[in-house]
């Protein structure tokens, strides 16, 4: 059941193509003819099978017209190299042997719907005639002449008209064979109806013709379409629309598709580095399909984009192509305009863009259809210099220039447009009236037997054996051949009459070949008469080639090798179907165009140029272009092969010429390439033209369209395509920032051991012992490590040296201003206790006063060994540090991990016991000097908190500083090493002065008391001077004080 309902919706579908085709009928029946319809119809050639040609003898006609002027290459010069293969093919007698080909020869007049009116002849002969619904006026039966059947037609040249007449030669399939049902058999009935009375039905009334175009709808009950397909192979058409083999399975082309072309002309823009361009196409399915598959290979490609896509009508209107212009000049960076147009409108593109002064702004990349074509350019030159123009590789067969060259009125006589190709041709009339004077216009000579004044003497057998060949020659030379003596008939010349007169005589022909003769002269042929009349042929007629210019069109090469492959296929069908038979058997009578197909597409030949011919599945040859330019050197022109593509491209640029002469190929982007470190900003919708944006700060260019970061540990190169380390910098020995710590250091620690040594040599004497040993050495332990952490913090950071920084940054000021405390606090709690009572205060023994130094200096230790615990020492680069907007500036810092808060943690412990111990020195800044230099040390912690309160601005001001490693590293150093140093200097060196200058001082003045008298002598102070803390400075001196002074008697003078 699924299959009838599949053959039936077949049926249907066919049913519905030919009720639409004949409704077009009926309206082409009902057309009436225009006043310009006045070109001969058809060539017809006699022969065992007929092959059928389409070809555009004329233009596209105007104003109603449906043809235009003559058209002399695409036209004349194709359709006599289908005549001129035909002639080879027949005296061939290894291909198709006693088998004749014949043709019939239509004139397409470039327009699809008038070529679809002429290929009606084709398919007459497939449909069987009833003739019952023609009548005569006069009652008599009608005269009808059967056309002769078509077994194969050679065209299209256009690709619509090829698509409309592939229609048409297929609409009849086989499908619809064998089936009467009324709704199949109506359209077809009326179609035989019609095409059989329009136009060839005549009936004769009245000594006048009249046409009957009477369309009925009658059914046959015996099938009407026998072997209705004819197989199509086309010499032009390009289009990729052809190559659906499910809609054209009936079409093969010598000529690859435009799928192969427009890849082609995508490989050279793309190889020219231009990637924004327009296109112009012609109205129809060639430009238009052309177009498409151009526009479809740049998308798929990606790197070419369209501006502009303009299409040219197929009637274009006065102005069109100007507008045209205008709208290609619209965007002036797309140079580059691909055409995919006809001969004429290209012809006329040009014009339009010589009109707007654009000469040398477009460059032209030309289809097929532009090739190597001189009409276009002509008499405009200038306008396409330096266009590029592809074209299917072919060579110029020298066969058929000596076949045209050598037409004539006389030889050419089965070619019924030869005689308007030829007025056309020489610019002259072959009118038999006479021409008006003035007219410009010249009358066509006419060949024939002109009286001239040969040389002395009869013609001898000799000269004819080098006569051009005629019609009558030919037969009588292949006559000839194999006979040694020949009787001619030759004309003499009189010269008392002037006339030719008649002579017989006998002449050996090979007596006379290489005999030397002297030719008529002014004589070019000589010609035979049917009875063997030899005649002089002098060249007052126009000669092709001589008398105007001429060059092979581009596509002679094809038709005959679309011939050929007709031919060659037929001759295998013959081989197979007729088997040592000679001329045509029952079985190719008639020739089934459906087994023919099949033939034409397992042709592989040589074609006439060498060629291979040959069909794919879908009936497409191969792709294999010649590549040209238009070029122009000393004022003369013409195209010249620049390369070649077959599924490759293959430019030789050396010898590329672009317009002004010059070598540089020119420029046809939207927009200019973007310099090195700068991406793409893609237009929105169009991927060819963008904007450039830099890569800046930290960026780099990571592809065409995208900037990306560097990593944290690499800055952007200098034109930011890539990146690269960030230089790694620590505080060198050698810079000013390291310099000036480190000499300062150094005389610190001099004068600490320098102080040290002092005191051991002389630490028995009552200065040093005053002063007392136990925490001034404890004390001097930490003024040398305050300097010597300036070392540490100029060094290579390692973890080692981070570790030691931890350890000692703080230690050194933990110790000092531990040992200070205690002093300060020992003195406090002397005087203090004092006030209340006589006793001794507790914990003021050396040995105390070392554990609490010690005790007080445990913490910090206890505080690092957490903060080890917590966070392990390294060493790391902090490219953060000294991150700058300039990624030139940038640096990475290589520093230990320590951070600004564990750095105040780290100094804030030191920080604590140094503001206590000034609070210590306030409390105790009213003791008589000769008590433990309390006020030494009130200045020392004074002048301390000086040094710190500056050092916390400067050090935390300059975090955002490029140079904050150095500022901070030496601020820290310097105010370490200055808070040791005011130490040392206020406490110790008195000390050191009175022992190496004014050793006399230092000695006991008295007897040493008791701590306890001591203690008793600050409480009865108290008592005796109540108010002494209202005094100025809060100063308790008392007379008992004064009376109390033992110089040599100290707290520790014992």
């Amino acid at each position: 059941m699924s299959s009838v309902v599949g053959k039936m919706a077949g049926w249907s579908g066919q049913v519905s193509a030919t009720f639409l085709f004949y409704l077009f009928l009926t309206a082409l029946a009902a057309r009436p003819k225009g006043p310009g319809h006045t070109h001969l119809n058809s060539i017809r050639i006699d022969g065992d099978i007929s092959l059928g040609g389409l070809f555009p003898v004329h233009a596209r006609g105007h104003e109603g017209k449906p043809c235009g002027e003559i058209k002399k290459e695409k036209g004349i010069h194709r359709l006599e190299a289908m005549l001129f293969a035909l002639d080879r093919i027949n005296n061939d007698h290894e291909l198709l042997p006693n088998i004749t080909l014949g043709a019939r020869i239509l004139d397409t007049c470039s327009r699809d719907t008038h070529a679809l009116e002429q290929s009606l002849t084709f398919v007459q002969a497939l449909i069987e005639k009833d003739g019952t619904d023609v009548k005569c006026q006069g009652g008599g039966s009608p005269i009808i002449t059967k056309p002769e059947r078509v077994v194969g037609v050679i065209g299209a040249s256009s690709s619509s008209v090829s698509i409309m007449v592939a229609n048409i030669l297929r609409l009849f399939k086989s499908d619809l064979q064998g089936h009467t049902d009324e709704v199949q058999a109506a359209p077809l009935r009326a179609l035989s109806n019609f095409m059989w009375s329009y136009p060839s039905a005549i009936g004769r009334a009245g000594g006048r013709e009249t046409f009957h175009a009477k369309l009925e709808l009658c059914v046959s009950d015996e099938d009407l379409v026998k072997d209705s397909l004819i197989p199509q192979v086309s010499y032009a058409s390009t289009t990729s629309e052809l190559s659906d083999n499910t809609r054209y399975d009936f079409f093969s082309r010598v000529v690859p598709p435009d799928t192969y072309q427009a890849q082609a002309m995508v490989d050279i823009v793309r190889a020219m580095r231009w990637n924004y361009v327009s296109t112009v196409a012609s109205e129809g399915n060639y430009g238009e399909s052309g177009v498409d598959a151009f526009i479809q290979k740049c998308r798929e490609d990606g790197s070419v984009c369209i501006s502009q896509s303009v299409k040219i009508p197929r009637e274009p209107k006065v102005g069109e192509f100007d507008k045209i212009i205008q709208r290609l000049g619209e965007n002036p960076n797309a140079r580059v305009v691909i055409v995919f147009a006809n001969e004429d409108d290209i012809r006329r593109l040009l014009q339009a863009a010589k009109n707007a002064n654009q000469t040398g702004h477009f460059l032209w990349v030309g289809s097929d259809s532009w090739g190597s074509k001189i009409s276009p350019v002509l008499h405009q030159e200038e306008m396409g210099e330096g266009a590029v123009t592809i074209l299917p590789k072919r060579q110029s067969i020298r066969g058929f220039d000596r076949y045209f060259t050598s037409r004539t009125l006389e030889n050419n006589r089965r070619n019924i447009w030869f005689a308007e190709f030829w007025e056309n041709n020489f610019g002259c009339k072959l009118s038999r009236h006479a021409l008006k004077k003035g007219s410009g216009i010249k009358k066509c000579t006419k060949e024939g037997l002109h009286p001239g004044r040969p040389s002395q003497g009869a013609l001898v057998a000799s000269l004819i054996l080098s006569m051009q060949p005629a019609k009558h020659y030919s037969a009588y030379r292949s006559a000839a051949a194999n006979r040694r003596d020949l009787s001619l008939t030759v004309l003499r010349w009189s010269p008392a009459t002037s006339e030719f007169t008649k002579c017989h005589r006998m002449h050996s022909i090979k007596k006379h070949v290489g005999r030397p003769a002297s030719p008529v002269p002014g004589a070019s042929q000589w010609l035979f008469s049917p009875t063997m009349e030899l005649g002089l042929f002098f060249p007052d007629q126009e000669r092709i080639g001589k008398d105007s210019s001429y060059e092979q069109e581009g596509k002679v090469m094809f038709v005959i090798d679309a011939v050929y492959a007709m031919a060659h296929a037929l001759h295998n069908m013959h081989k197979e179907l007729c088997p040592g038979k000679v001329g045509l058997c029952s079985k190719m009578d008639p020739v089934d165009g459906a087994l023919l197909l099949k033939y034409i597409r397992n042709v592989k030949i040589a074609g006439i140029a060498g060629n291979p011919v040959q069909f794919n599945e879908n009936g497409d040859a191969p792709g294999r272009y010649d590549i040209y330019q238009y070029q122009m050197k000393n004022k003369t022109s013409d195209y010249k092969i620049i390369g070649h593509w077959t599924d490759q491209l293959y430019l030789n640029t050396k010898i590329m010429q672009w317009p002004g002469g010059e070598k540089h190929v020119p420029t046809s982007i939207c927009s200019p390439a973007c310099k090195p470190g700068w991406r793409k900003k893609i237009v929105k919708g169009i991927s060819c033209c963008w904007h450039c944006e830099r890569c800046d700060g930290y960026q780099y260019q990571a592809d065409t369209y995208n900037c990306k970061m560097c990593r944290f540990d690499l800055r952007p190169n200098k034109n930011h395509t890539g990146c690269q380390p960030i230089p790694i910098v620590k505080l060198e020995w050698s810079s000013p920032w390291a310099v000036i710590p480190v000499l300062l250091a150094i005389l610190g620690i001099i004068a600490t051991l320098f102080v040290v040594v002092t005191f051991i040599r002389y630490n028995d004497t009552p200065i040093v012992k005053a002063s007392g040993r136990e925490l001034s050495y404890v004390l001097l332990t930490g003024i040398f490590l305050c300097y010597a952490t300036t070392f540490l913090m100029i060094s290579t950071p390692d973890v080692g040296i981070c570790s030691l920084r931890r350890i000692f940054l703080g230690l050194g000021m933990s110790i000092s201003y531990a040992a200070l405390l205690t002093k300060t606090n020992r003195i406090y709690r002397i005087f203090e206790q004092g006030k209340m009572t006589i006793s001794t205060p507790r914990f003021i023994s050396p040995a105390s006063q070392l554990a609490i130094t010690f005790s007080l200096t445990s913490v910090q230790l206890l505080g690092v060994c957490i903060w080890f615990a917590v966070d392990p020492s390294q060493a790391l680069v902090d490219y953060e540090d000294q991150r700058t907007v300039d990624p030139e500036m940038s640096r990475g810092v290589l520093k230990c991990d320590i951070s600004d808060l564990s750095l105040i943690c780290l100094l804030g412990y030191s920080m604590l016991l140094m503001v206590t111990c000034t609070v210590y020195a306030i409390k105790t800044r009213g003791v008589p000097e000769t008590f433990n230099e309390a006020k030494p040390i009130g200045f020392t912690m004074y002048t301390t908190c000086i040094i710190w309160l500056a050092f916390i601005p400067i050090f935390f001001g300059t975090s955002q500083s490029t140079e904050k490693m150095y500022i901070q590293t030496t601020t820290l150093t310097i105010s370490v090493s200055l808070s040791a140093s005011v130490s040392l200097g206020m406490l110790y060196m008195p000390k050191v002065y009175v022992v190496l200058l004014h050793p006399e001082q230092n000695v006991t003045k008295r007897s040493t008391r008791s701590l306890k008298a001591v203690v008793t002598a600050a409480t009865m102070s108290n008592k005796f001077n109540p108010k002494s803390s209202l005094r100025p400075n809060g100063e308790a001196k008392s007379e008992l004080c004064e009376s109390l002074e033992t110089q040599g008697e100290k707290l520790y003078g014992y």
